[in-house]
């Protein structure tokens, strides 16, 4: 069966809403974007996939709202942490997000926990969040360092994005954002939300053994 490209895409949102799979799951849409209706691209267990205005295409991170047991409002910060960190607490290691230099996040110490705040309180209310579906890449390839930043694009066969800093790389990411949505580099919590979506729907195994394959396979799988 044929499809063209408008058939692929729901019609574009006209104001930020619900969508729910016909397994009766559901994920919160902003305005502006599209849903995937290709089979295995539209339903939450296997990764809903959207685009944005600009044609970038993101993948829904589920975070199911039973795992808050300290939380009992959307700007308790510290507490929604915890409770995310609990329930990714395979990947999450020793190590906590903070911010260590406005030279190494190209973010001031204001901004960065304003970013961080926005993140969990959103994670909060919506129950989940959106992550790139490809590796960010460039319309034009970038061979040093002087090259020219260009907006970052999320699409199908772009040029790696490299030669970038950290700072570039976040400043670059701001540009992402369309409307009155954010958009920033990963926290490290949202990655382990990453793996943790990855295990809770059955695609690789859960306990300490994923966490060496995560690492060892990483390479072969990527940032999808």
């Amino acid at each position: 069966m044929y499809f063209n490209e408008e058939e692929k895409w729901s019609p574009t949102y006209d104001k930020e809403g619900i969508y729910t799979d016909k397994n009766g799951d559901s994920a919160y849409i902003p305005q502006g974007f599209q849903v995937s209706e290709v089979e295995n691209q539209n339903t939450i267990d296997d990764g809903l996939v959207v685009r944005d205005e600009n044609e970038n295409e993101w993948v829904w991170i589920e975070v199911p709202t039973s795992i808050y047991k300290t939380a009992l409002s959307n700007e308790e910060y510290e507490n929604i942490e915890k409770d995310l960190q609990a329930y990714a607490n395979s990947y999450r290691s020793t190590y906590v997000d903070t911010w260590y230099s406005e030279a190494q996040h190209g973010l001031e110490k204001t901004e960065y926990d304003d970013l961080k705040k926005a993140m969990l309180k959103s994670i909060y209310d919506r129950g989940g969040f959106f992550i790139g579906r490809y590796e960010v890449g460039t319309q034009t390839p970038r061979y040093t360092a002087n090259d020219e930043l260009t907006t970052p694009i999320i699409k199908q066969d772009a040029y790696p994005y490299n030669w970038v800093t950290c700072k570039q790389a976040q400043t670059e990411a701001k540009d992402l954002a369309t409307g009155e949505k954010t958009s920033s580099l990963m926290f490290g919590i949202q990655w382990d939300l990453v793996c943790k979506f990855i295990e809770e729907k059955g695609y690789l195994e859960n306990g300490t053994k994923i966490t060496k394959d995560m690492i060892d396979k990483s390479k072969d799988w990527g940032n999808f």
